[in-house]
């Protein structure tokens, strides 16, 4: 074998001066260090023995490499990487330790040499694990991951120069880079997690150290750079953290195209339900808990921290900013980490098409917020100017929707929720079907109208629970599977004319919508929408709602809840009132002159009716036999166990002004001056209110 390939760089030992700032820090024995290759990596001298074995590697097609510097979200992106690779097989994944799942190829360097003996010699010889575990990653772990059987998932830390050279050329890498002050930041907390050879200084030490080059696989700049200039190999996927950090779907998607593994919505997002960090940070699998009961690392410490991208912000004063300003710009050259606050905004704008922000809430209002919503499980969003509040999951639809085909004969019946949507459905769908009362009775409404974006409600665990509950029937799971199929999957294969519920307001909806299509819209008295929408969070799973209605109140006027702010919506609508192919009406109309809505609706679309059969769709309607039709009253839903038993129906009492039997004064007080600040910059006005 030709001994320049073999040997491809220079060793170098690192003399004792360079040594004593970082050895006065340690706790512990004092490691010595090399540096590899031209830029100088640095690293403790148990790796001199596998440099050159790690280097000649005979890489595989199958295999794939997930490679970072140190603590830039190696592990989320290992147990992301490797759950698409084994078609998200979440019961290993739990079971089996992550380093053994996906090996740490560069890891033995940590657990050599005659200081690292002694510690182990020191360890309580009553537990015979602790010395197994300890002596595991230096058993010939590189001989091991050498003869894995394909495919093989390798984790390591090491720059591209140090890697074999033919990686590219056969193997699949996932590099992931991350703003080097918030890398700074996590190694900094994970030094001082180690027990072995762990640190003890301060932070401003560590990072003089850091950009100093005299921690384990600094250099920092040519690590990234290496990397960044291969990034557009076919066989490289490069992400930033601060990608996963803020929209992991779109990574997940992103990371599963690249491996040629097709995924649905309901799989992504079970699979950032997995990864989320407050799951993720309680996952023994991937938290190293066998190494904390060695006492190589800290017993109480946390190896997955915080997730949070521009948390240096909390550990640099002015001083440390600019410096690490500098030293960026001199030795990252053209790599622009993203600014985490508008990497959201370019993800959909240019990825999804999606012109609009969406912004997560922010956790611990989120996790405040579950705990009295217990249907939604990840967290929350507020989307465009406006800051409309959704559920996590609509970012998977958000551009889906946004830009679904429209055709000509389509009917949009558009409300905020509670507002005689389902009233307004079957008023419609009767009228523009010439009175079809047999076919009203036959096909339940849910699959006479497809609810747009009902499936980002349904949270896939929640939906893996509906599932298991009606794993008895075939024709229940077959059910399920039609009630929370993404709307807009749903439409593509229904055939003209289509009718289609949603709460969305105007502006989340295709912007040719009224230039295509035809949109009934309904408003509602806002205390009775709180009301009635109240008792539809607690009988829904999905919401499961579980406090008292004055709590609820607070949420709904405080815009911390579904489709809120509710005024916005409204407005939207009503500021197009007067476009042709728009019609706008009050619940309090339906409710007080039901046969004049009927001939609106009617002559909305352009359809004529006796006074006979006006009458006759108005007894239909009449909300005593609205209330017993099981056509419109959800009982698919109550069938598959999404409704809660012994909660009010689905359709409750269709009255106007039953808000006074939940305000007390103070609310109502509070109610009517809520509705004037919202009511004073425009000509909007109920009409049982004028």
């Amino acid at each position: 074998m030709d001994a320049q390939k073999d040997r491809p760089f220079e060793i170098k030992d690192v003399p004792p001066e360079e040594l004593v700032d970082i050895h006065k820090h340690v706790k512990g024995p004092k490691v010595n260090s090399i540096r590899l290759g031209q830029a100088g990596y640095f690293f403790p001298e148990g790796y001199r023995e596998d440099c050159y074995k790690v280097y000649n590697m005979e890489v595989r097609p199958s295999d794939i490499f997930v490679i970072t510097f140190p603590k830039s979200g190696t592990t989320w992106t290992q147990e992301l990487v490797w759950l698409l690779g084994n078609n998200f097989d979440y019961e290993t994944a739990l079971k089996l330790p992550l380093a053994r799942r996906f090996p740490f190829i560069e890891v033995p360097m940590f657990f050599r040499g005659q200081k690292f003996k002694e510690f182990v010699e020191k360890l309580d010889d009553s537990d015979p694990r602790k010395r197994s575990i300890l002596e595991t990653p230096n058993s010939n772990l590189i001989d091991k991951i050498f003869n894995a059987p394909s495919p093989r998932f390798i984790k390591s830390h090491l720059p591209f120069s140090l890697l074999p050279p033919t990686l590219l050329d056969n193997a699949k890498v996932v590099y992931v880079a991350r703003d080097p002050r918030d890398v700074a930041v996590s190694f900094y907390h994970h030094h001082q997690f180690m027990t072995f050879n762990g640190y003890q200084g301060d932070f401003k030490s560590f990072w003089n150290l850091f950009i100093t080059d005299r921690i384990d696989w600094t250099p920092f700049g040519p690590h990234i750079k290496e990397a960044w200039e291969k990034r557009h190999h076919p066989n490289m996927l490069f992400l930033f953290y601060e990608e996963l950090s803020k929209d992991l779907p779109a990574v997940v998607r992103r990371v599963a195209q690249f491996l040629n593994k097709p995924v649905t919505e309901d799989q992504v997002a079970r699979l950032c339900e997995h990864l989320h960090i407050d799951n993720f940070r309680n996952n023994k699998s991937v938290n190293f808990d066998d190494l904390k009961q060695t006492g190589f690392m800290d017993r109480d410490g946390q190896f997955v921290r915080k997730g949070k991208a521009g948390g240096w912000r909390e550990y640099f004063d002015e001083e440390m900013t600019q410096q690490a300003e500098r030293w960026m710009k001199e030795n990252l050259g053209n790599i622009q980490f993203p600014d985490v606050q508008k990497l959201i905004t370019m993800s959909n704008k240019i990825n999804n098409n999606f012109p609009l922000e969406i912004e997560d809430v922010p956790a611990k209002q989120s996790e405040h917020l579950m705990k009295y919503f217990t249907g939604e499980l990840t967290g929350f969003v507020r989307v465009g100017p406006k800051g409309y509040f959704l559920p996590n999951k609509y970012k998977q639809e958000a551009a889906n929707i946004y830009n679904m085909p429209v055709r000509s004969d389509d009917i949009f019946v558009a409300s905020y929720p509670r507002s005689g949507t389902t009233w307004t459905q079957e008023l419609v769908w009767m009228v523009a079907k010439d009175l079809d009362y047999a076919g009203s009775d036959a096909v339940p409404l849910t699959e006479r109208y497809p609810f747009l974006e009902f499936s980002v409600f349904v949270h896939p665990i929640m939906k893996e629970r509906f599932a298991a509950e009606n794993s008895h029937s075939k024709e229940k799971l077959r059910l399920l599977e039609l009630v929370t199929q993404p709307g807009t999957e749903q439409l593509t294969s229904i055939p003209s004319p289509r009718f289609i519920k949603t709460h969305l307001p105007m502006s989340l909806l295709p912007p040719k919508l009224l230039d295509v299509a035809r949109v009934v819209y309904v408003a509602r008295d806002p205390r009775d929408v709180a009301v009635s929408f109240y008792h539809l969070n607690r009988l829904i799973r999905t919401q499961g709602y579980i406090g008292d209605f004055k709590t609820y109140w607070n949420f709904f006027i405080q815009d911390l809840h579904h489709w809120t702010p509710y005024f916005e919506h409204l407005k939207e609508a009503w500021n197009k009132r007067h476009h042709p192919r728009l019609l706008f009406l009050f619940y309090e109309e339906l409710s007080k002159d039901l046969p004049k809505a009927v001939r609106r609706v009617a002559e909305f679309l352009n359809k004529s009716f006796t006074d006979e059969q006006v009458n006759r769709l108005c007894e239909h309607l009449s909300i005593d036999n609205f209330k017993n039709n099981k056509s419109v009253n959800y009982d698919v839903m109550r069938e598959l166990g999404i409704l809660i038993p012994g909660e009010q129906a689905f359709i409750r009492k269709g009255k106007a002004g039953g808000w006074r039997d939940y305000f007390d004064d103070e609310m109502s007080q509070q109610a009517e001056n809520w509705i004037a600040d919202n009511l004073r910059d425009t000509d909007f006005r109920f009409p049982h209110l004028s």
